[in-house]
């Protein structure tokens, strides 16, 4: 339970607000799961298949099991009026349009660290993983939750974070679309700050089933991938095909989901050790996700360097690494959580 107030009568009234819930609620409360944090969704609600927008197909027909078939816990934001934004999902503040101003990543470091908004002085430069947090999948040009403002869209935005591959590169998010690289530190790119607690990196435990648990956002993965590469419609038929672990209700991983297994601290593969990468394309994952910008491409991990990037639905050179568990999986309604409530109640 997050209770900011110290008062002893402020936190009796939330507690008792709390317990005046409907029972529905209670009882969703009292069966999530426990873990550090909600994973937040993609943004993602159309169907697709290899050229356009479909109606989302059912259980058994072509292109089931992608994104849109599931119900993740959805963007939201709060716009403060106050030049910031609070992703109510993460409770990560942000600021809400950049200054146009491009720097490197050295002066893109101090420029959050001296910014003043909103009366607060603890602004930073975001992570990758924090960066892309906000990328909205259902978005292109930009990729961005209307509540963000961007002095041009097709703006790239430094990230906190070390690129590996090279000495003096960090890491980037590109707004137009919404994809993750790297690039030389003296580049000049934009910047868009953030305060709040540091989102948690991923904690794994090898379940010996050839499963893994993600601790920190509690879905289940697969140990290993396919053995073999195959294209995107096969890609999401073999995950609801799977039996791994005695379970059954595998699914391919969407954009937000496999873009959280990428370390940044690794490189050569960009992934734990918990994990085997196996078959011909050992590099490359599929993803659920869609490119909306471009609907006969669908947005894949590369494992190797950690980057995310579309390609073709029916090119056959991307392996596939199922996932399960989070309310993806749960049919419970994501839209309320715990943190929320206790974080808007008087």
């Amino acid at each position: 339970m997050y209770i900011h107030e110290q008062n002893e009568n402020s936190v009796i009234v939330k507690i008792g607000l709390l317990f005046s819930l409907p029972c529905a609620l209670f009882l969703l409360l009292s069966h999530a799961s426990v873990h550090a944090y909600t994973l937040p969704g993609t943004g993602q609600s159309a169907c697709y298949n290899n050229s356009g927008i479909i109606s989302c197909p059912q259980p058994g027909e072509a292109f089931y099991g992608q994104d849109a078939n599931y119900r993740h816990t959805p963007l939201s934001y709060t716009n403060n009026g106050d030049g910031t934004v609070t992703d109510r999902v993460t409770g990560l503040i942000w600021q809400q349009i950049d200054d146009g101003t491009q720097r490197t990543w050295g002066q893109s470091v101090t420029y959050c660290q001296d910014l003043e908004l909103d009366g607060q002085t603890d602004w930073r430069l975001p992570s990758r993983w924090e960066l892309l947090s906000i990328v909205d999948a259902g978005r292109f040009n930009p990729a961005l939750n209307p509540v963000f403002s961007c002095t041009n869209n097709e703006n790239v935005y430094w990230a906190n974070t070390d690129d590996l591959r090279y000495l003096f590169y960090g890491w980037y998010v590109f707004a137009y679309y919404g994809d993750a690289g790297g690039a030389s530190k003296g580049g000049e790119q934009n910047v868009r700050c953030v305060r709040g607690a540091e989102l948690m990196k991923p904690t794994y435990s090898d379940n010996g089933d050839g499963t893994v648990t993600d601790q920190t956002t509690g879905l289940v993965w697969q140990k290993a991938g396919s053995q073999t590469a195959m294209n995107w419609q096969a890609a999401l038929a073999w995950c609801q095909d799977q039996t791994t672990g005695g379970e059954t209700d595998w699914r391919l991983p969407s954009k937000r989901e496999l873009e959280s297994l990428v370390d940044d601290e690794l490189k050569y593969p960009s992934l734990n050790p918990a994990f085997t990468l196996t078959g011909a394309a050992e590099w490359f994952y599929w993803t659920s996700t869609s490119y909306s910008g471009a609907p006969p491409d669908a947005w894949r991990v590369d494992f190797n360097i950690g980057y995310t990037s579309g390609s073709h639905k029916t090119s056959a050179v991307e392996s596939v690494r199922c996932v399960r568990g989070g309310l993806a999986a749960s049919g419970m309604d994501p839209g309320i959580s715990l943190m929320l409530l206790t974080s808007d109640l008087p």
